[in-house]
Order: structure tokens, then C-alpha cells, then sequence
């Protein structure tokens, strides 16, 4: 699995990123910047662009029994499940 990660802290430079290259999927948490929705409302952003890839929310705590946000692939609070996402999109996307 050959993979690249663009790290970013601001949903405004993960969207000037997103403008400018093409990901393959984003990984986001829901409570970033002081707001704990800061996440749901960038996976909003990113479904408003043209060229939309996957969005898994990678969170703090469990969301068992909550239901997943609008926009989002995928969502969960523990790694080897995110790996599982991560996979999924790939074989998805052809990667």
C-alpha cells in the first residue's frame, strides 16, 4: 500500500489542499479548532466541491449507537477499524 499523508490543522488549509490536489479519501475529527461539529461541518464543505473524495471521521470516543453524520464514509474512535475504512475506500477507488 503506497500511501501519502497531507497533514493539516485548519479545515481552511485541508480545503485550499483539497482545490489543489486530488486525495484518494480525509481523514477528519469531528472536534477540532475549539467547536466539537468543526469536523462534520468540513465534511459539509468537502461534499460541496466538484471533485469529492471519501471522508472517515477519526474521533476521540465511541459513536456506537449515534448515527453517522451526512457526508462521512465512515466513522469510529478506534484504529484498527480506520484501517479497515481506509482499505475500503481504496479497493473502492481502484487503488
Amino acid at each position: 500500500l503506497d500511501v501519502e499523508v497531507q497533514q493539516v490543522t485548519t479545515s481552511t488549509e485541508a480545503l485550499d489542499f483539497l482545490r489543489i490536489r486530488n486525495y484518494l479519501l480525509v481523514i477528519t475529527d469531528f472536534d477540532r479548532q475549539g467547536s466539537p461539529t468543526a469536523g462534520i461541518t468540513f465534511a459539509g464543505q468537502v461534499a460541496a466541491q466538484t471533485a469529492t473524495p471519501p471522508v472517515i471521521g477519526y474521533v476521540g470516543s465511541s459513536q456506537a449507537g449515534m448515527a453517522r453524520p451526512a457526508h462521512f464514509f465512515g466513522v469510529t474512535n478506534r484504529p484498527d477499524h480506520l484501517m479497515h475504512l481506509v482499505c475500503d475506500v481504496a479497493q473502492r477507488e481502484g487503488s
